[in-house]
Formats: C-alpha cells, sequence, structure tokens
C-alpha cells in the first residue's frame, strides 16, 4: 500500500459533506452489470468512493477522489492509446503493460475536473464491451 499523503480536517469535512450531498461528477450506469459501492467506510482514503460493476468474468472500476489522490499509486506504462466516445465527448484511454505496478494489461481512462479526479479500469473487456460502457458516462458539470 502506498503512503498517504496529509491532509487538513477541514479538507475531509468537506469531502465528507460533498459525498453526502450527492454531488458526484461522473457517473456510470451500466444496465446488466452487478454494482458495488464502496465509500470511506472501508477504511480508505477520506476522499475516495469506489464502484465496481462485474459481468461474467469482465469488471470496470471507477475511483472517484474529490480533488487528487492521497496516494502516489504504483506505475503505470502505456502500450497504447485510442479516442473513445462517451456520453460526454471524447476521452483518450490507454491500454497499459503495466498497472499499478504489475505487469498486467487493462483499459484505462482518466477524467478531470477543476476538484475532482476520476479513473475507470476495464479487465477483461474487449473493446466493443469499453466502446459500449464508455458510451453510458455522463459527466457532471
Amino acid at each position: 500500500m502506498s503512503a498517504l499523503l496529509p491532509y487538513l480536517p477541514g479538507q475531509a469535512a468537506t469531502w465528507a459533506r460533498r459525498d453526502d450531498e450527492g454531488q458526484e461528477p461522473v457517473t456510470l450506469d451500466l444496465p446488466g452489470w452487478t454494482m458495488t459501492v464502496q465509500g470511506t467506510e472501508a477504511g480508505g482514503p477520506p476522499n475516495l468512493r469506489c464502484w465496481s460493476f462485474e459481468r461474467g468474468n469482465a469488471c470496470v472500476r471507477m475511483t472517484r477522489h474529490w480533488d487528487q489522490p492521497l496516494s502516489p499509486g504504483h506505475p503505470m506504462v502505456v502500450a497504447s492509446r485510442r479516442v473513445v466516445r462517451t456520453g460526454a465527448g471524447t476521452l483518450e484511454l490507454s491500454t497499459t503493460r503495466v498497472f499499478e505496478g504489475q505487469e498486467t494489461r487493462v483499459d484505462v481512462a482518466f477524467i478531470q475536473g477543476a476538484d475532482w479526479l476520476v479513473r475507470i479500469v476495464f479487465e477483461n473487456c474487449d473493446a466493443a464491451t469499453v466502446d459500449a460502457a464508455m458510451g453510458r458516462l455522463s459527466v457532471r458539470e
């Protein structure tokens, strides 16, 4: 596990309020997939919320950080990139050779707003599944 970077008590209160008010900047609606949500109650950083969508062996994981991640994360090596259409426009999708410090192939996209960052990771998803899922992505301004 990476070290947790320092944050101020006022930041944690702001993040908790935003969670309580349901101000999610990005939503992903995947009918037919099983969704689970984890928030700060799982013991993670106070600005993090995670969604997992599973269907068969395919998995889509979306993580949202208020402001920036409190952990520097692990290395990622990109093998290729392509542009995909979303419900909110277009976005760059990277296919990795190394992800979170492990040699593995996933597709990953990052979306950043003024005070949030979202990462969407596709594991065991073919291109058609990725494209269909990204088409159901909404970004709130």
